[in-house]
């Protein structure tokens, strides 16, 4: 079967029907990581999975009430369902939970009584025990949020975001960790511009939180064979977690699974089975990780596709769809096979003349970030070969304005269908061709790529800064072919059963086209050599920027906060990547040059060298010592 022929029998086997009333189903649940409404949507997607021919479909459950359990580093979100809330100010009501989504914060403590009165204090100044702090910085940080409750006070009112209002008003995410003291409601910006305005000294506002405890942590879960599980499987992953609504985030991540699952059925051949996972994320995959996939009873993960976000339109939203590249050190198979997928599948409109269809999902090839769950797989000292699919940017990403009607289905079931035949192929369908095709034409356009950018973009630097420079990425990738060295081809070697004649002649064609290219290269260099002692990893596990943000010390702390809040995502992504660029053979400034070409972000000198040095002094690094 060929690539086209895939894709139309795909797309033949998706429920357009089915996939809208599953998104409507489940952004109407409130799914918080272990609530009621997360347990209701993981029997829905049992169902939903049972029906779309998944099969040996389980729900596993982790009790996480009492004392809390671990994996590795990963802590379990606290048994947390929130019941009829609000908050008054002056006898009107400013939030009323469940009908005002967004607005009560994940794992608010329960207020004592059905209605707690307590002053309304602004500012620094103020005294915050036993008040209500009113926080008009539009960035609540983790660190102000423990400090409002180290101080003693009840609670926090907030409007991430605000004063910014934006054209629908949304209602921002605020969470609070697991266990936390106080409480926090999160106000759309309009209203946090009338209290403000409003507020007076010696004002009060009316609290009543209701939660309730006792359900367990849901991970869904179900394979569709292949015919030969000693070869080992590909995953498909959705996290399953969000407050309502959420329909984008992730809604149609989980709905896509189900579709690609649906779509399997009629791509028949597969060698591998492919296994599906919805949960709540990072700590649903922590745990099972953990305590099913580490006990050896399945077969070894080889591939895996997270999809988080994926039913969008630019139009709307304001994103494209990122498919994300694997980390340094792993192999980048499966952003490789999807990307050719996407570029096959034609769209209903066409080029001016006629001769061309234009394809049906705008995309972009993106560094590795790992905020979803696709990290916990990459960093297992596994060759895993990872991509996860994520439309960004989304203004209504993680607020009350992520509804339903914002799915685009058409986009979504696009996506579903590129997914579905991409897995076929890394399953080991019986086209081992389109997978080599995918691999080395990825190889290739991205040799001539780094050579282009290096001869037409021109060095930029700045003090106190590493730049990844155009043309130092080019000499980084033409050296690795050069060396032999090639990840994605070792790959295929190993996993997807190319005989190795084969392999040994693609490395040839590349390692030509590479010293064609070299000459043309303007000066640079591959990459620093070895100056100082090589740092290594201590930490356990997949690597969780959470608990190494709680592990390094409070300036530390504070710094990399500061950071991520004036970017998120540049700020989570800098200091990801300069963590995996640890690998036991650079020095402190070599991992912090690999992390830079790593994730495409300039690193600031200092301040990656203070994130390292407090990791190595909280002892999640160390320092290896000379032979």
């Amino acid at each position: 079967m060929n690539l086209a022929d895939a894709l139309d029998t795909a797309t033949a086997a998706l429920d357009r029907a089915r996939a809208a009333e599953l998104i409507r189903r489940i952004s109407e649940l409130d799914r918080f990581p272990a609530s009621a409404g997360l347990d209701s949507a993981a029997e829905l997607v049992a169902e939903a999975a049972e029906a779309a021919g998944v099969q040996d479909v389980e729900i596993l459950r982790w009790p996480v009430a009492g004392e809390r359990q671990r994996w590795w580093t990963f802590g379990a979100p606290a048994s947390w369902t929130p019941g009829p809330s609000r908050l008054s100010w002056r006898g009107r009501v400013l939030v009323d939970y469940p009908r005002d989504a967004f607005g009560l914060a994940v794992n608010s403590a329960a207020t004592v009584t059905d209605g707690t009165r307590a002053a309304l204090v602004r500012g620094r100044s103020a005294p915050w025990r036993d008040a209500v702090v009113l926080v008009e910085d539009p960035v609540v940080s983790p660190t102000l949020l423990r400090d409002i409750e180290l101080a003693g006070a009840r609670g926090v009112v907030c409007s991430p975001g605000w004063p910014d209002e934006g054209e629908q008003d949304c209602t921002r995410r605020v969470e609070l960790p697991p266990g936390a003291g106080i409480f926090a409601f999160s106000l759309r910006p309009s209203v946090m511009r009338e209290l403000v305005a409003g507020h007076t000294a010696g004002d009060q506002v009316e609290a009543a939180v209701r939660v309730e405890t006792g359900t367990a942590m849901p991970v869904v879960t179900g394979v569709v064979a292949g015919l030969d599980p000693s070869l080992g499987e590909v995953a498909v992953h959705a996290h399953l977690d969000h407050p309502r609504p959420s329909a984008n985030d992730n809604a149609s991540g989980v709905v896509a699974c189900l579709q690609v699952a649906r779509a399997l059925a009629r791509l028949p051949g597969r060698r591998r089975g492919v296994r599906f996972l919805w949960g709540p994320e990072f700590t649903g995959s922590a745990a099972y990780l953990h305590d099913v996939v580490s006990a050896g009873t399945l077969p070894d993960l080889i591939a895996l596709l997270n999809l988080d976000m994926v039913g969008e339109h630019e139009r709307n939203t304001g994103g494209i769809l990122n498919v994300e590249r694997s980390p340094l050190g792993t192999p980048d198979v499966a952003s490789a096979v999807v990307g050719m997928v996407l570029g096959s599948l034609p769209g209903p409109r066409r080029t001016y003349a006629g001769a061309r269809p234009v394809p049906a999902v705008p995309w972009a090839q993106v560094p590795f970030v790992g905020a979803s769950d696709h990290l916990l797989h990459v960093d297992r000292g596994t060759p895993v070969s990872a991509t996860s699919l994520s439309h960004h940017p989304d203004r209504y990403r993680h607020s009350s304005c992520d509804t339903a009607d914002r799915v685009d289905l058409d986009r979504l079931l696009a996506i579903s269908s590129c997914a579905a035949v991409a897995v076929q192929l890394l399953a080991g369908g019986p086209d081992t061709g389109q997978l080599v095709l995918a691999c080395m034409s990825a190889r290739y356009g991205d040799l001539l790529d780094v050579v282009r950018d290096a001869r037409s973009s021109p060095a930029q630097e700045q003090a106190g800064w590493i730049e990844p420079s155009a043309a130092g990425r080019a000499h980084r990738r033409l050296a690795a072919v050069l060396s032999g060295g090639d990840l994605d081809l070792a790959w295929i070697a190993g996993v997807a059963g190319v005989e190795p004649d084969r392999v040994a002649g693609y490395h040839d064609s590349l390692r030509a086209v590479a010293t064609s290219l070299t000459p043309l290269l303007p000066p640079g260099e591959a990459g620093r050599r070895l100056a100082g002692p090589a740092l290594s990893r201590c930490w356990s596990g997949p690597f969780n920027l959470f608990a190494a943000l709680d592990a390094v010390d409070e300036r530390a702390r504070q710094l990399a906060w500061d950071g991520i809040g004036q970017d998120r995502g540049a700020g989570y992504a800098r200091l990801v990547a300069l963590s995996l660029a640890v690998d036991g053979a650079r020095d402190l400034d070599g991992v912090v040059e690999a992390a830079a070409f790593s994730s495409g972000l300039p690193m600031s000198v200092t301040s990656a060298r203070g994130w390292l040095e407090a990791l190595l002094d909280a002892g999640w690094l160390a320092i290896e010592e000379a032979p």
